[in-house]
């Protein structure tokens, strides 16, 4: 029981991030300054490292 509900943890959190992500995307694409793109493609890129790469955000940091 204790797998199947860490499970779901790990699946909402996974949603969030990709969300997140989604989000992100989104606004980079709307931004017209170069620099305020850059600031979410980055934002965006760390996001990626986080959830499809595993790597733990402290690691990012």
């Amino acid at each position: 029981m204790t797998t199947h509900k860490n499970s779901l943890n790990v699946d909402c959190k996974e949603r969030v991030a990709f969300d997140l992500m989604s989000l992100v995307a989104d606004i980079a694409k709307g931004e017209n300054g170069i620099k305020d793109r850059a600031y979410w493609f980055e934002l965006y890129s760390q996001c990626h490292h986080i959830v499809v790469e595993g790597r733990d955000s402290k690691e990012i940091l």
